[in-house]
C-alpha cells in the first residue's frame, strides 16, 4: 500500500532550477491524497468556474506568461519570496469581476485552473511535490463512481487513468511555476521592482526605467535565465 503519490516530471533532465518554496494552496481544503486513506474517492471535471470565484490571484507559470499577459493583469506579491501571479480580483475582499454567473468573462483560462479539483502541493516532510485535491469543494467526494464521476485510485492503489493524465499535467505546469518563481527571484536580485499602479500596496511589478538602466551584461544574464520573461 503506497502512503503517497509523488508528481513526476518528463525530461527532468531540462527541468528549470526549482525553488524550494510551499506556496499557500488556493483552496483551504487542499490534502494530499493517499490510497490508504482515499481510494473509494471520484472525482469529476468541472462544468463552471465558481470553484475559483473567490480567489484574488492565481500562480503564473513562466510557459504561459505571454498568454496570460495579453488578456489579464500580471503582479508580483511583495513577500520575502516575491512571486508573479494573474490577479483575478484588483479588489480586496471582492469577488472576481473576471468570473461572471460561473463562467470566465475573459479570453484566458489561468492553466492552474484546468486541474482542478487536483493541485500541486509540497510535502511538508520533504521537498517534494505530492498529488493533492481540494477536499473541501464538490467535485472529489468519496462515494461510488458513476455518471460523469471517475475514480482517483484503481485497485491496485495507483493512479486512475484520467487522475494520472491530470495529475502528469500538474506536474508540466510545477516546472513552469518554478521557473516563474526562479525569474521573480532574478528581477527582485536586480532591484528592478516596484509597486504595481492601479493594485493593492501589497502588489509589484517591474519598472521599466530601472530595467532599462541595468548594465548590458545585467540583462543578458536574467535573458539567460528567465528573469526577462517572467517581466
Amino acid at each position: 500500500m503506497i502512503r503517497r503519490k509523488r508528481l513526476v516530471r518528463r525530461g527532468a533532465q531540462d527541468a528549470p532550477v526549482r525553488v524550494r518554496y510551499a506556496e499557500p494552496p488556493l483552496w483551504s481544503g487542499a490534502a494530499s491524497l493517499k490510497a490508504s486513506l482515499h481510494s473509494g474517492h471520484v472525482w469529476r471535471i468541472p462544468d463552471d468556474l465558481e470553484f475559483a470565484q473567490g480567489l484574488k490571484a492565481v500562480p503564473l507559470a513562466l510557459s504561459e506568461a505571454l498568454h496570460a499577459a495579453a488578456f489579464l493583469p500580471l503582479a508580483l506579491t511583495n513577500d520575502k519570496v516575491p512571486r508573479p501571479m494573474i490577479v483575478m480580483a484588483a479588489v480586496p475582499d471582492m469577488p472576481s469581476p473576471l468570473i461572471v454567473d460561473g463562467r470566465l468573462s475573459g479570453r484566458y483560462l489561468p492553466m492552474i485552473l484546468r486541474f482542478y479539483p487536483f493541485l500541486p502541493l509540497r510535502d511538508p516532510q520533504e521537498p517534494a511535490l505530492v498529488v493533492a485535491g481540494d477536499m473541501g469543494g464538490v467535485h472529489l467526494l468519496q462515494g461510488q463512481a458513476g455518471a460523469a464521476w471517475m475514480p482517483v485510485f484503481d485497485d491496485t492503489g495507483q493512479l486512475a487513468p484520467d487522475a494520472a493524465d491530470r495529475v502528469q499535467g500538474l506536474a508540466q505546469w510545477q516546472a513552469g511555476r518554478d521557473a516563474a518563481l526562479a525569474a521573480a527571484r532574478g528581477l527582485a536580485q536586480a532591484g528592478v521592482l516596484c509597486p504595481a499602479r492601479g493594485l493593492a500596496d501589497d502588489w509589484q511589478t517591474v519598472d521599466p526605467a530601472l530595467l532599462a538602466a541595468l548594465p548590458p551584461e545585467r540583462v543578458a544574464a536574467m535573458h539567460d535565465s528567465g528573469a526577462r520573461a517572467g517581466r
